[in-house]
C-alpha cells in the first residue's frame, strides 16, 4: 500500500514538472520571437532613415552647398534673408521656448 502511494505521488510530480517544463519554455520561445520582430523592424526603420538623409544630403544640402560656393555677390544678397536668423531674434534663438514654440514658416508669410 504504501508503494502504491508513493508511486502514484511520484508519477504526479514526474507529470507537473513535465507541464511547468513545457509551459517554461513556450513562454521564451514567444518571448524570443517578439524580440526577433522588435529587432528586424528597428534595423528597418534605420535603414529608411539612412536612405532619406543621403537623399535629402544629395539632392537640397550638396546643392545649396555649391552653388553657394560658387555664387557671387548677388546670390548672396538674394538668399540671405532665408539663411540668416533676423538680428532681432538672435538674442533668444537658443531659448527652448523657442524651439518648441516653431512658427518661423508661417510668421514671414
Amino acid at each position: 500500500m504504501y508503494l502504491f502511494i508513493r508511486d502514484a505521488l511520484l508519477e504526479r510530480i514526474r507529470q507537473k514538472k513535465e507541464v511547468i517544463g513545457k509551459l517554461r519554455c513556450q513562454a521564451w520561445s514567444h518571448f524570443g520571437s517578439v524580440v526577433s520582430s522588435y529587432f528586424t523592424f528597428l534595423r528597418w526603420i534605420v535603414f529608411v532613415n539612412v536612405i532619406i538623409t543621403f537623399i535629402i544630403v544629395a539632392f537640397v544640402v550638396l546643392p545649396e552647398a555649391l552653388a553657394d560656393a560658387a555664387g557671387d555677390g548677388g546670390r548672396r544678397n538674394r538668399t540671405e534673408s532665408r539663411k540668416e536668423i533676423p538680428m532681432g531674434e538672435r538674442i533668444h534663438a537658443d531659448e527652448l521656448a523657442v524651439v518648441w514654440h516653431y512658427d518661423l514658416p508661417y510668421k514671414y508669410i
